[in-house]
């Protein structure tokens, strides 16, 4: 059902895509392992681990930042029932903010080192072996009684 003045107009300027990038792994046929995804070099295997990494360090970053931030603002800030009741003396801004960029500062010097350590655990898996002869692994997985 068409309403009144609801015509179809043609675009007015064509809208050129750009066309995809390959795949960074192409599908290899393994007589002892069946069908594979290889990298086509080792430079497009560290390529493509670099930008992993980069990838995920900056997302832990970002929450890092986050979970830091609120931390910070925790511990420079009276419990609420101390500051109700006024029994907790109440800091002033320039003090609340000196406060809390000085456990920010602390809070990111000590983690940051952890998002870089996840961020290569993270990606060694999908990247640790050379080209041409990646193969799945069986995962071996232990439980926890």
């Amino acid at each position: 059902m068409r309403r009144r003045g609801a015509e179809h107009k043609p675009p007015s300027a064509l809208h050129w895509f750009e066309p995809p990038l390959p795949a960074p792994r192409t599908a290899h046929n393994s007589d002892t392992r069946g069908h594979q995804l290889v990298f086509a070099s080792d430079w497009e295997r560290a390529q493509q681990r670099q930008a992993c990494e980069a990838k995920v360090a900056q997302g832990c970053k970002t929450g890092l930042r986050s979970s830091c931030s609120v931390q910070a603002v925790r511990q420079c800030t009276p419990p609420l029932l101390l500051r109700l009741l006024h029994l907790a003396p109440e800091p002033g801004w320039q003090e609340r903010e000196a406060c809390t960029a000085q456990h920010m500062d602390a809070c990111l010097a000590q983690q940051l080192p952890a998002c870089q350590q996840h961020a290569k655990l993270f990606c060694s898996e999908a990247f640790s072996s050379p080209a041409g002869a990646q193969a799945p692994q069986e995962e071996t997985r232990t439980s926890i009684r």
